[in-house]
C-alpha cells in the first residue's frame, strides 16, 4: 500500500512538474511570438513606407532595432533553460557520473562569475546611456539597454535552478 502512494505522489509531482513546464514553454513562446511578430510588421512598415510611399518612417527602423535587440537577449535565457547553446559534450560522456555532475558544477560557475561581470558592466553602462534619448522615438536609451540586466539575471536563476535540479536528482 505503501508504494503505490509512493507511486501517486510521485505521479503528482511529475504531472505539476511537466505542467509547469509546458505553461512555461508556452509563456516563452508566446513572448518570442509577440517580439517577431513585432519586428517582422515593423520592417514591412518600413519597406512599405520607403518604396511605396518614397518616405522613410524612422521610428519604425529604429524600434525594429530595439525589439529585435530584445528578442535575441530574451531568446539567449530561452536557449540557456533548454539546453540549446553549443557545447562539447564528449567529455560528459567519457567520465564517471560523478566527475561529470563536478565538471556541470564548474562550468555552471564560470558562467554565473562571467555573467555577474557582465551584469556589472551593463549597470554601469545603464547609468551612462540614462541621459540619452534615440533619435528617431526619443525613448530614454536605458529602456533599450536594460534587457541586459535583465536576461543577465534570468541566466543566472536558470542556472542555480538547473544547477540545483541536477545535484537533488543525483542525490535521490
Amino acid at each position: 500500500m505503501v508504494s503505490s502512494d509512493n507511486n501517486v505522489n510521485q505521479q503528482q509531482k511529475d504531472f505539476k512538474k511537466n505542467n509547469n513546464e509546458s505553461v512555461l514553454n508556452r509563456v516563452e513562446n508566446l513572448i518570442v511570438s509577440i517580439l517577431l511578430s513585432l519586428v517582422l510588421i515593423l520592417v514591412l512598415i518600413q519597406v512599405f513606407s520607403r518604396f511605396i510611399t518614397g518616405n522613410s518612417v524612422t521610428w519604425a527602423g529604429e524600434l525594429s532595432r530595439f525589439v529585435a535587440v530584445w528578442l535575441i537577449f530574451i531568446g539567449s535565457a530561452i536557449a540557456l533553460r533548454r539546453n540549446l547553446h553549443i557545447q562539447v559534450e564528449n567529455l560528459y560522456n567519457v567520465v564517471s557520473p560523478k566527475i561529470s555532475l563536478v565538471m556541470l558544477l564548474f562550468r555552471n560557475i564560470i558562467i554565473v562569475a562571467l555573467l555577474f561581470l557582465i551584469s556589472v558592466g551593463s549597470l554601469d553602462m545603464l547609468e551612462i546611456v540614462s541621459i540619452q534619448t534615440s533619435p528617431g522615438l526619443g525613448i530614454n536609451m536605458s529602456f533599450v539597454y536594460s534587457v541586459l540586466p535583465v536576461a543577465i539575471i534570468l541566466m543566472i536563476v536558470i542556472l542555480l535552478f538547473q544547477t540545483i535540479t541536477r545535484f537533488r536528482k543525483k542525490r535521490g
